[in-house]
């Protein structure tokens, strides 16, 4: 537990860290957020599954070949 006290002494690594945490929170709620605004716009489910099907196919900003999401 030393080793983590003496880590957050650095300002730098604090700014890091801390930008990092808000940013995955960012993520974690966007990927609850858009979903819940399409069901809330449109009543859709099908649009809702459109929606996370392409959130999963474009996941962390790049197209992802998923075998899974293709049924094989």
């Amino acid at each position: 537990m030393g080793a983590l006290k003496e880590v957050f002494t650095h300002p730098g690594y604090r700014r890091l860290w801390t930008a990092s945490t808000l940013s995955r929170w960012g993520d974690a709620f966007h990927t609850v957020a858009l979903p819940l605004l399409v069901l809330h716009l449109t009543g859709s489910g099908l649009g809702v599954g459109m929606v996370v099907a392409v959130m999963g196919i474009f996941e962390d900003g790049r197209v992802r070949s998923s075998p899974h999401l293709l049924g094989l």
